[in-house]
């Protein structure tokens, strides 16, 4: 079986995939996210991007969409196409969905009055046409489970990846937005997540899921 496990900064991802893989000896995790690259050159590619914003917003826009992300694709087809669950479990701590949530973000940010006009319009057509492209054509896989955590616990946990609470809860409502969208074109399951629960529970709520499949 072949899942993925998903959600915003501070949700607990990367610990949840390592107690799964503990319940399945033959498994194998696999980040979906921005290291552990297949390709060289799509570490260049997203140093070159990183350089680029020193160089302003439009030129920063150009090496995002133009150079980094065409590679990045191509790097998270290998990944996935790499997953082979016949005889073990496949674990990617992350998912594409990663990219479907950007468009969501934008719109969350400007409802809030956190980006100007002009980079809500030249940027909301670049994000539009890559969140397309993951939904339409990115290889499906047997479950997507989304972690939605309250807010609190994502600022929490993340370590300063949100300036305030506001944009954590923006990152929530951009997964849940995103994971509806997802879910009409691959298996997805949503875990909410409270301050409450824990991370074996959350595992143990996953293990479960997967087993009645």
């Amino acid at each position: 079986m072949i899942i993925a496990l998903t959600g915003p900064d501070g949700s607990g991802k990367s610990s949840i995939c390592s107690m799964l893989k503990k319940n399945y000896p033959r498994s194998e995790i696999i980040y979906a996210g921005k290291s552990n690259f297949r390709l060289p050159m799509t570490s260049f590619a997203l140093n070159l991007w990183v350089q680029s914003r020193k160089l302003g917003l439009f030129i920063s826009l150009l090496v995002q969409n133009f150079v980094y992300y065409p590679i990045e694709y191509l790097d998270s087809i290998i990944k996935f196409s790499y997953a082979d669950a016949r005889h073990r479990h496949v674990f990617f701590d992350r998912h594409p969905i990663d990219r479907m949530i950007m468009l969501h973000t934008l719109r969350l940010r400007r409802d809030a009055k956190r980006v100007t006009l002009t980079s809500y319009v030249v940027q909301y057509p670049l994000l539009w046409f890559w969140g397309k492209v993951y939904k339409l054509f990115f290889p499906r896989i047997d479950i997507v489970f989304v972690l939605t955590p309250c807010p609190e616990l994502c600022f929490d946990r993340s370590e300063g990846q949100y300036p305030d609470l506001t944009e954590a809860k923006i990152k929530v409502r951009s997964y849940f937005l995103a994971m509806s969208e997802l879910s009409k074109f691959q298996k997805v399951c949503e875990i909410k997540v409270s301050k409450n629960d824990s991370l074996q529970l959350i595992s143990n709520q996953i293990i479960s899921f997967m087993e009645k499949k």
